[in-house]
C-alpha cells in the first residue's frame, strides 16, 4: 500500500486459492472512492518451492515473481486512477479479468420446472454482459422487475409506514447514498439507458430493523431521475423494494448474492 498523505493506493496481490480478497478489494475500491482509495487486485502466476515438484526448471524460470513487480509498482503510482479491478501477471503477460453476467430470463413465480425448462436460455452466454458500475448493474435490474410487474407479479412489498423525510440531496449517514448518487448523475448524463425500463421503483432501506431512508428511481417520467425521499407528484410506485442499507450496498459491491439477502 502506498500513502502519499493525498492518496491510498493499495495493491492485493493474491493466488486463485485466495479469490476472496478480490471481493474484498472490490469493496475496499467502491466504500473507500470517496476517500481517495484506489484498490485494486493482482491474480500472479509465478514460480514457487511448491510448483518445483510439478513444473519442469525451465517453466519455473520463465515464471519469475520479478515478472509481476511492474505492474503492482504501476497500480501503486499516483498517476494510475482505476480502482476495483482485477489483473493477471505471469512470465511477461498481463492482462486483466472481468465477470460476465448472462441476459438470464425473467420468471414470474418460478418454480423448478420452470427453471429446468429455460435452463438454456438462463445459462446462455451469447448476450453476456459486464457491469462496470452500479448505474449499469441497477438498470439491468430495475428492467427485469419492471419486466415482472409488467407479467402481473404480485410479489412486491407494501411500503413501510414512515415519518416525512425532506427529498432532494443524498444524505451521507446512509451508506447507499453514494451509489443512489452516481445513478442519478448517470441518468442525467444518459437518459437514453433507461428509456426501455418506463417504471418507478421505491427502495426502503433499513438498519436490519427500522427504515432509515428512501430512494426513488423515476424511469417512467420524461426526465429520468433518482432521488431521496418518496415518490413525487402523487405518483404511485411501479414496484417496492425493502432492504438493509449494508445488504444493497453489499450486492451492489458484488460481495452478497440478492437472493441470499432475500432470504435473510
Amino acid at each position: 500500500m502506498i500513502n502519499l498523505s493525498s492518496f491510498f493506493h493499495i495493491v492485493i496481490c493474491e493466488i486463485p486459492a485466495k479469490s476472496a480478497l478480490v471481493g474484498f478489494s472490490n469493496s475496499l475500491a467502491q466504500e473507500g472512492a470517496k476517500y481517495n482509495i484506489i484498490s485494486n487486485a493482482i491474480i500472479p502466476t509465478a514460480g514457487s518451492r511448491l510448483t518445483q515438484t510439478v513444473l519442469p526448471e525451465t517453466l519455473i524460470e520463465a515464471l519469475k515473481p520479478e515478472f509481476v513487480t511492474p505492474l503492482a509498482v504501476y497500480l501503486c503510482h499516483d498517476s494510475f486512477s482505476e480502482s476495483g479491478k482485477v489483473f493477471e501477471a505471469g512470465a511477461g503477460w498481463y492482462g486483466t479479468l472481468k465477470y460476465y453476467r448472462s441476459a438470464g430470463k425473467v420468471i414470474p413465480h418460478a418454480t423448478v420446472e420452470d427453471l429446468r425448462d429455460n435452463w438454456n436460455k438462463i445459462t446462455d452466454m451469447k448476450d453476456a454482459q459486464h457491469f462496470e458500475n452500479m448505474k449499469d448493474l441497477m438498470a439491468e435490474l430495475i428492467s427485469a422487475m419492471s419486466e415482472v410487474q409488467e407479467n402481473g407479479s404480485e410479489n412486491h412489498t407494501a411500503p413501510a409506514a414512515a415519518a416525512p423525510v425532506a427529498s432532494g440531496d443524498f444524505p451521507s449517514h446512509i451508506k447507499c447514498s453514494p451509489l443512489f448518487k452516481e445513478m442519478n448523475e448517470g441518468v442525467k448524463e444518459d437518459p437514453s439507458s433507461v428509456k426501455n425500463i418506463k417504471a418507478i421503483v421505491l427502495y426502503i432501506l433499513t438498519d436490519g430493523k427500522k427504515e432509515i431512508g428512501k430512494y426513488t428511481l423515476d424511469f417512467k417520467s420524461a426526465s429520468p431521475s433518482v432521488y431521496y425521499g418518496d415518490v413525487k407528484n402523487g405518483e404511485k410506485p411501479s414496484t417496492v423494494v425493502t432492504v438493509s442499507d449494508n445488504d444493497f450496498f453489499e450486492i451492489a459491491s458484488g460481495n452478497l448474492n440478492p437472493q441470499k439477502a432475500r432470504s435473510s
